[in-house]
């Protein structure tokens, strides 16, 4: 169950209509603990109440379809199409973090921890351009900036090694 659980026995991005909310990260552990087919429902946690309100006013989706339409290690763009007038989830076992973002149709939408450790937005009926992108711009300032110290040490220690260099052959009396 563990296995299931962590998505390893399910598609890691599929559309789902069967939900539960929970307030924080310890209730969603307990609702998935009684969930007894982990792979027909998501626990979502801190989902705004008119969030959750707006999604109870809706039955469960018959068909849709997603599919992925570019991926790279810090992009996934997707398209789902859901009948019109209706509401799905898209599920995304994939590690939440708060530096991800999400776009539907270019607009930006909130992601929603779901199963304690993964993604889930919610869609609306049509034609969905989704695009996924995680912001590793503070990673990226963080590298940059221990490149230019890294850089700026060697020049430091070369500049120290020629000056010791010049001292021994002044002292040699090779160079005036």
């Amino acid at each position: 169950n563990l296995r299931r659980a962590l998505g390893c026995m399910s598609p890691k991005i599929k559309l789902i209509s069967r939900v539960s909310f929970a307030r924080d990260e310890k209730e969603a552990i307990l609702q998935i603990k009684m969930i007894r087919n982990i792979d027909d429902v998501i626990v979502l946690n801190n989902v705004p109440l008119a969030i959750q309100s707006q999604w109870k006013n809706y039955d469960a989706v018959q068909g849709g379809s997603v599919s992925v339409t570019d991926f790279s290690n810090n992009t996934l763009s997707l398209t789902a199409a859901l009948p019109e007038r209706s509401m799905a989830w898209l599920y995304y076992a994939d590690g939440f973090h708060p530096q991800w973002k999400a776009f539907v149709n270019g607009q930006p939408t909130p992601i929603f921890q779901a199963n304690v450790g993964f993604k889930a937005i919610l869609l609306n009926g049509g034609v969905n351009k989704i695009r996924f992108i995680y912001n590793n711009k503070p990673v990226l300032f963080s590298f940059c900036i221990f490149i230019i110290l890294g850089i700026i040490f060697v020049l430091i220690c070369l500049l120290k090694i020629l000056k010791v260099c010049l001292q021994t052959k002044r002292q040699e009396g090779l160079v005036l």
